[in-house]
């Protein structure tokens, strides 16, 4: 598939499932979309922006928590959160996070999110020790709260 920016950017349509797609198949409310959205594309659209993304969608994730908004996913998509993983090749964390995203249990999700980032960090940090300082302040604050 060519690259159309608008209607179906490769960072989101790499594999045979766009992101959307998904998405809608589980009728994800907004903030659990965007994490989809950022998890997936991470390390795609940008690569130096990988551990950008993953905070955002850790972002999201905490904030629909802290909102209490009532979660609408459905549990029984057509387009299953394995299957989904499988095609946009995430690791094995972030394919436990979709499912637990799936079956509506945030902590669960929280956990494989930062147990991803926490990996991401570590290997960033072998091959680049220097973060630039935005992201560095981020990787801190993680480290701080989760390690």
């Amino acid at each position: 598939m060519t690259n159309d920016v608008i209607n179906h950017p490769s960072h989101y349509a790499d594999g045979n499932i766009e992101v959307i797609d998904f998405i809608e198949s589980r009728n994800f409310p907004y903030h659990l979309g965007n994490v989809v959205k950022y998890v997936a594309r991470a390390g795609k659209k940008n690569p130096d922006k990988e551990l950008e993304d993953l905070f955002k969608a850790r972002w999201y994730l905490n904030r629909f928590a802290e909102k209490n908004i009532e979660n609408t996913t459905n549990s029984l998509g057509k387009i299953s959160p394995v299957d989904f993983a499988n095609d946009k090749k995430l690791s094995a964390e972030l394919t436990n996070m979709l499912s637990a995203l799936c079956h509506k249990d945030l902590n669960e999700a929280a956990n494989y999110l930062n147990k991803h980032i926490s990996n991401v960090i570590d290997n960033m940090t072998r091959v680049h020790p220097k973060l630039d300082e935005s992201t560095q302040k981020y990787v801190d604050d993680f480290i701080k709260n989760h390690k």
